[in-house]
């Protein structure tokens, strides 16, 4: 609560009764990651899709509770503590509050910046006519 008004990013959350160190986002942890968040895309584009229908009510509260089941998943795998303990001690706040600060702490524009420096640097140009190149 304190860093928010020095405007600081906290190295620390309280998930419930627990106090939980925001993450370093590593390899292992994107991995990770990316194998709790597989169908959270389809949860928005379902409900998306159902916006003209007269399903969208009840297409929203079952896609908000999927949201929310996914959002205890990733808080699990990024804090490791067991989804079951989250879902039954910690708020809303603090799991947005964590995801919030996972975020900032990892600076994933900065990450995928770089990225795309790197794999420019590996981006060849396509030959053009005369230039003595030939193509395969």
């Amino acid at each position: 609560m304190i860093s928010r008004f020095f405007n600081k990013s906290a190295d620390s959350v309280t998930l419930g009764d627990k106090s939980v160190k925001v993450p370093k986002l590593t390899p292992e942890k994107y991995k990770l990651l990316f194998e709790r968040i597989e169908t959270l895309p389809a949860i928005i584009v379902n409900v998306l899709a159902a916006r003209h229908s007269g399903d969208f009510v009840a297409t929203l509260l079952v896609g908000a509770n999927l949201a929310l089941d996914e959002a205890v998943g990733i808080v699990a795998v990024l804090a490791d503590i067991d989804a079951d303990y989250i879902a039954k001690n910690a708020d809303l706040a603090e799991i947005s509050e964590f995801i919030r600060l996972t975020l900032e702490k990892n600076d994933l524009q900065r990450a995928l910046k770089n990225f795309r420096a790197v794999l420019g640097q590996f981006v060849t140009k396509p030959a053009s006519p005369g230039d003595g190149k030939t193509e395969a």
